[in-house]
């Protein structure tokens, strides 16, 4: 009944939040030339005018009150709208842009601006550490209006009296406008600030290799490697970075000369570790418990790995070459499966084992089956193999 009731309140929300965006735009359109006189390229007001709608609990006047001034020019009807509604006092310009922000309604820069305008301290700003007076100095001085989390890093980096070397690193990297991971990069800024003899040339590098990380498997992991002295990370990187590279793009002409210090290239690194290949036709998930008994259970799963990420890892955890198949798995020559076996005997001991099934997708034939390090499977193993391929149309050779 929770679940119910919660779910019948997201709903009235969203219905409430298109209900007002619909009001906004007909009075945009009865009250103003916003619409008539501005193309969308130059000022897209109807997405603005939606997330300004989402942001309704921050309205400091009523919204019907709008009341913008004839001869005024478009432009100078749409800053009255967007100050009618939300500014109680005179805002920074680096907030200006807040509303063309793309990405999800809420969004921490509108956060922001809606504290600020409604009187709220730039010195606490929400979701964000205090800045100190020179940091706020730095936030109103430095960026023109659009760039206020560039701003707001800015004087993040003057209140830990960042040097210029690695102020101008911080802001090249995906640092400048990444907060949701500040409980990543302050640790790691302070490290480059203590250590003074560490080349900041390799700090996007460092930002890059956590930022994968964190997408990976979340911040915890992330958090703990934190711990290690900067040099033992500035070499972890650049090692993985070059693993990432070997597996990513395998034909590179010379990946031991290839300079990682490159955004681009880290870019495109990151790109292909996530390329995503369609799943083989005709070939569904397979679950089973076949070989249970009283005393023992044995739970049987094959699925398919379709990411160039998920075979980097099939590789590593298994130790063999899986990795290598990359470029014939997303040409869609082959088709790589991964078999878990979960067993149980009694309450306390539980074990898993895993296999790699390669299958050749033309003629639909499995065309190997190994464990860890290489391993041949066992008889048990091949006859759940058997079962799944039958199951799905696939062949399997008899020698198997």
């Amino acid at each position: 009944m929770m679940g119910r009731a919660w779910l019948s309140h997201k709903r009235s929300g969203h219905d409430a939040c298109f209900r007002l965006f619909a009001l906004l735009c007909q009075m945009v359109e009865e009250r103003s030339r916003i619409f008539t006189d501005l193309h969308p390229n130059e000022l897209p007001a109807v997405p603005a005018l939606f997330r300004m709608s989402w942001y309704a609990r921050s309205y400091v006047r009523r919204h019907f009150l709008w009341a913008p001034d004839p001869a005024a020019t478009a432009l100078e009807q749409w800053q009255s709208l967007v100050s009618h509604l939300f500014e109680r006092w005179p805002v920074p310009a680096v907030f200006g842009g807040v509303w063309f922000v793309a990405g999800p309604a809420q969004h921490i820069e509108r956060d922001w601006y809606c504290h600020v305008a409604s009187g709220g301290s730039l010195r606490q700003l929400p979701g964000m550490p205090s800045l100190r007076s020179g940091a706020v100095r730095e936030v109103l001085a430095e960026l023109p209006c659009g760039m206020a989390r560039e701003s707001v890093r800015r004087g993040q980096l003057t209140a830990l009296r960042c040097p210029e070397p690695l102020r101008n690193a911080v802001l090249l990297s995906h640092m400048a406008v990444d907060f949701a991971n500040d409980g990543i990069w302050i640790p790691l800024l302070e490290k480059y600030i203590a250590d003074r003899r560490a080349d900041v040339a390799d700090f996007g590098l460092v930002v890059d290799g956590f930022r994968f990380m964190i997408q990976e498997s979340g911040t915890r992991r992330a958090a703990g490697m934190m711990r290690h002295p900067l040099r033992e990370l500035v070499c972890h990187w650049k090692r993985k970075w070059r693993e990432y590279l070997s597996h990513a793009i395998p034909d590179h002409p010379e990946p031991e000369k290839a300079d990682l210090r490159s955004p681009w290239l880290r870019a495109r690194i990151a790109r292909w570790l996530v390329t995503v290949w369609e799943p083989m036709a005709g070939v569904a998930p397979f679950t089973s418990r076949y070989g249970s008994s009283r005393r023992s259970f044995q739970h049987w799963t094959i699925t398919e790995l379709c990411t160039q990420r998920d075979l980097v890892r099939e590789g590593a955890r298994m130790r063999h070459c899986v990795a290598l198949y990359v470029k014939l798995c997303h040409e869609g020559k082959h088709a790589i499966f991964h078999l878990r076996l979960q067993r149980s005997m009694g309450e306390d001991f539980v074990y898993f084992r895993a296999w790699t099934i390669r299958v050749r997708v033309a003629v639909r034939r499995v065309v190997e089956v190994k464990g860890y390090r290489n391993r041949y499977p066992r008889r048990e193993v091949m006859e759940v193999v058997r079962i799944w391929a039958a199951q799905n149309g696939l062949k399997v050779p008899s020698w198997m």
